[in-house]
């Protein structure tokens, strides 16, 4: 079996997922077609190009009308992988080339991360890889993509050298479901769990394995402002910050110290898959997988979050790092009732000054077994991220 037979069946089934919702993104005309000249040439230099690297696959960044994936598909049988991020248009030209005898494999997403993902899941690197950037798109994001495969490495996890000091923030509103269950999850070897909780009273005191240091402050509406402060009860240099909805897996806390130990580390981003109907079912496609966010960092007097929503975090020193195989589980949609969510997304969108966030029936999903083997095939592995 090829390398491409391999990740064949993975990456159509996740495309077909993807291409089967639009999300409400509204209709475009379609893009100019190819140049037919400009192609023949992109083929020839891509054909020559790759004969000459003996490399296995060949990456096709951006599928145009279809043009030049037709000519590199007659040359190069059963070796192309496009990757597109314009959903839409993939969605629009694919059928007329996915009948093709010797049609390539298509993995479409609007998200760089989601395809960053699934080719370095499928063994696909620098090494065994050609690319060809399509010259009919325009796309930046293919551009980012291209940066993140080329520029990233992967590193096996180091052992952990001594019990890290690494304390857990967390912002919480009192009445988060399954609190007790969010702080029973916590490993006794941490330093401490510390809590900024909005309002003007702690709750009652929840079992917590490791130590717990509780403060109080009212949100107001500005997220960045929050974190600030919740940064602000940290003592030790590591910190982690979670969600009251959101659990790591035993696996993944016994892996964090390793991660701890990594050198030159500022910090680590993880994917957080979001459950959607069910806990054996994750929403994907459009940004929702991986959903990378950034959540271990180490401090540093420059360190804090800005922005009233979605706020970002600024003044990291050091590497960042992606822990690939070591997801945030997301149970958010799946416990917590509708009325609940809408309360929250009125929240974000005081937050944001505007209705920017809507709450919809129902998102694209696969099944977990799905991602559970991509975590498997990145296991044990941290990746380098070039800056950002």
């Amino acid at each position: 079996m090829t390398l491409l037979d391999a990740a064949r069946e993975r990456f159509s089934r996740y495309t077909r997922e993807a291409l089967a919702w639009s999300l409400g993104q509204p209709a475009r005309p379609s893009p100019p077609p190819e140049d037919a000249e400009q192609a023949r040439r992109a083929s020839a230099r891509a054909e020559r190009v790759h004969a000459a690297s003996k490399r296995a696959v060949l990456l096709l960044l951006g599928l145009g009308d279809g043009t030049l994936a037709r000519m590199l598909c007659g040359r190069l049988p059963g070796r192309i992988v496009i990757l597109e991020t314009d959903v839409e248009l993939a969605r629009r030209v694919w059928p007329g080339l996915e009948g093709d005898l010797q049609a390539p494999v298509l993995l479409a997403d609007s998200s760089i991360w989601s395809l960053f993902f699934l080719v370095r899941a499928a063994g696909m690197n620098v090494e065994n890889c050609t690319l060809c950037r399509n010259p009919a798109s325009a796309s930046t994001d293919l551009l980012a993509w291209q940066r993140l495969f080329l520029e990233s490495r992967v590193e096996r996890l180091p052992p952990a050298a001594a019990p890290p000091q690494l304390s857990v923030l967390c912002m919480l509103h009192p009445e988060e479901p399954d609190l007790e269950d969010f702080f029973g999850h916590m490993p006794p070897w941490l330093h401490e769990v510390c809590v900024l909780w909005d309002g003007a009273f702690p709750p009652a005191v929840f079992h917590c394995p490791a130590s717990l240091r509780q403060a109080c402050r009212p949100l107001d509406a500005h997220f960045g402002e929050q974190r600030n402060a919740m940064l602000a009860l940290c003592r030790t240099e590591w910190c982690l910050y979670l969600d009251a909805d959101e659990r790591f897996s035993p696996r993944s806390w016994e892996l964090l110290p390793r991660v701890l130990a990594a050198p030159d580390l500022g910090g680590a981003l993880f994917p957080r898959q979001t459950f959607e109907g069910d806990e054996e079912h994750v929403r994907m496609g459009y940004g929702l997988w991986p959903d990378v966010q950034l959540r271990l960092l180490r401090k540093n007097a420059a360190l804090r979050f800005e922005g009233a929503v979605h706020e970002g975090v600024e003044g990291v020193r050091g590497c960042l790092a992606l822990a690939a195989d070591m997801p945030l589980l997301h149970y958010s949609h799946v416990r917590k009732d509708s009325q609940s969510l809408r309360r929250r997304l009125e929240v974000f969108n005081r937050a944001a000054g505007e209705e920017r966030h809507r709450l919809s029936g129902s998102y694209p999903r696969l099944p977990r077994a799905f991602f559970h083997a991509v975590d498997e095939a990145l296991a044990g592995r941290l990746i380098m991220l070039p800056p950002m």
